[in-house]
């Protein structure tokens, strides 16, 4: 042991993100997306957004069903009360309950259209035009912004070579 070599170098743990299973399923909406260690933040957020959005949704949900559910009760109360007779006249339901059950219905559709979005597949040519769109929107930007940046130049050298007049 007093003999043995001592390591020449130390090897680091690298800061290089590492690629694993994708945690968002790819849609129209959503491209793949490699989850990467370390994360970063912006793709947290976006996550995180994503996530507390679904649920606000579905706690609205459950909430405008709680409504329904009371108002279907109240309807019960008074009917055993007497207050509604059932059997000869329309049962008009209460305009609480009718107002609830038109957003549940949207409410669920809206859940619907989620569902198919998040099992939609992609086709290869999809994402290829979805890439290019994406890629061109980004050379469009950056040529915009280098344009300003010129005009930019161009303005503070006109206003220095007055000034040196």
């Amino acid at each position: 042991l007093l003999h043995a070599k001592k390591p020449t170098h130390v090897v680091k743990p690298r800061q290089v993100p590492r690629p694993a299973p994708s945690i968002i399923r790819a849609t129209a909406f959503n491209p793949p997306m490699q989850r990467m260690r370390p994360q970063s933040i912006k793709t947290t957020m976006m996550i995180f957004d994503r996530r507390r959005a679904s649920q606000r949704r579905y706690d609205k949900q459950a909430i405008a069903k709680e409504f329904v559910e009371m108002a279907s009760e109240e309807e019960r109360i008074e009917r055993a009360a007497g207050v509604r007779e059932p059997r000869y006249q329309a049962m008009p339901t209460t305009r609480v309950a009718d107002e609830w059950r038109g957003w549940i219905r949207t409410a669920q559709k809206q859940e619907q259209r989620e569902y198919k979005r998040r099992d939609m597949r992609i086709s290869p040519e999809l994402y290829a035009t979805v890439r290019g769109l994406r890629r061109s929107i980004a050379q469009k930007k950056s040529a915009a912004g280098q344009a300003r940046r010129q005009e930019a130049q161009l303005a503070a050298e006109r206003a220095g070579g007055a000034e040196s007049e």
